[in-house]
């Protein structure tokens, strides 16, 4: 038979499990709550110096054009495609967007969002930027806005990241989002995106090294 204090360990093993359990679900619960809001930065969009719009999305397209309509800045930049394909895909997609006729430089070798900070922090020092917009779609506005705060650091440049507002086929906050896969798969990807990007300063792309 098992003495009293036997017991009372066994009961305190049990109770930090079960305290365990309950705190992860606790999380989880909280995450599945506010994370799509958490995901999506929306700042004011302010006079700027450029537009820059990240590529891998055409739908981010109409509305940078329409900050641009709105006299917001006078010049476009364009990430992650090729000039051509950028033009394919405005020619398609908005069509009344008119993109050849406008003044845009194309940075055409992004390959993911680090480099496209990368690149844009390079083109501002080459033009002598000093404020720009980041156009990009809602749930990647989180992941953006750390990476090009982290490359833009101590540059004297400020980046401003502004959501297209265009979720395609994605639930938006604020519907039961949760119950669509898509969704729920692409706001965990980039909750691990960023917590990847957050907790791993021994990688060279850590804040100070862009």
């Amino acid at each position: 038979m098992l003495s009293s204090h036997a017991m009372r360990r066994i009961y305190w093993f049990l109770g930090g499990v079960f305290a365990g359990i309950l705190g992860a679900a606790l999380v989880a619960a909280l995450q599945l709550l506010f994370l799509a809001n958490f995901l999506v930065v929306d700042n004011e969009p302010q006079p700027s110096d450029a537009i820059v719009i990240l590529g891998g999305d055409g739908s981010r397209l109409r509305p940078a054009m329409h900050l641009y309509d709105q006299g917001l800045a006078p010049r476009l930049v364009l990430t992650g495609f090729k000039k051509a394909n950028w033009l394919r895909a405005a020619q398609k997609i908005c069509p009344e967007c008119r993109l050849a006729e406008r003044p845009a430089v194309f940075l055409e070798n992004s390959t993911d969002t680090h480099t496209d900070a990368q690149l844009s922090l390079q083109y501002c020092r080459e033009s002598g930027l000093n404020k720009i917009l980041i156009v990009t779609s809602p749930y990647h506005t989180r992941r953006v806005q750390f990476i090009f705060n982290d490359v833009f650091a101590d540059s004297g440049i400020e980046p401003a990241v502004i959501s297209s507002g265009d979720y395609g086929k994605l639930i938006p906050p604020g519907d039961p989002w949760w119950r669509h896969r898509q969704t729920l798969e692409t706001l965990w990807l980039e909750f691990g995106k960023i917590l990847y990007w957050e907790l791993t300063p021994f990688m060279e792309f850590k804040k100070g090294e862009g």
